[in-house]
């Protein structure tokens, strides 16, 4: 059986469009459910806030994940939204895991497998994405 250390080594290992297209099915079974709880007329504001969480909480965007943003944001069709740049690594970490509480435990796990996949695209997860994977991973273990 593998451990959650070993899905994230495997993920780390696939190529960026491979990463893209999972990420892309992700997304499309958990956006609604971002848009039905949100109302924010200007964009998608909880999308662009997960999709943000994994790239800010080491505080350094790399030209993959910016490539990435940019790639997911247009093949689901969601409109980022700007965010403040004073959120923290610890808001990005506490709201993402408050938002997952609020779904049913598979629409979370699309959430988790989705931010899998973004921090992944770099092709090595840092310590600060690990961190906040394992939380996203324990709010779901936890409603289980």
């Amino acid at each position: 059986m593998l451990t959650f250390n070993d899905v994230l080594q495997l993920y780390s290992g696939f190529d960026y469009d491979k990463l893209l297209s999972i990420a892309k099915k992700s997304a499309e079974k958990f956006l609604p459910a971002c848009r039905k709880v949100e109302k924010c007329p200007y964009g998608d504001l909880i999308f662009t806030f997960i999709l943000l969480s994994v790239f800010k909480v080491d505080f350094c965007f790399y030209d993959n994940e910016s490539k990435f943003i940019t790639d997911i944001a247009d093949l689901v069709g969601a409109e980022l939204v700007h965010l403040p740049l004073e959120i923290t690594e610890t808001d990005f970490r506490k709201g993402i895991g408050r938002f997952v509480k609020t779904l049913p435990s598979e629409t979370g796990t699309e959430v988790l497998l989705f931010c899998i996949c973004a921090a992944s695209v770099c092709g090595s997860i840092s310590p600060s994405k690990k961190i906040l994977l394992m939380d996203i991973f324990d709010s779901i273990k936890k409603k289980s």
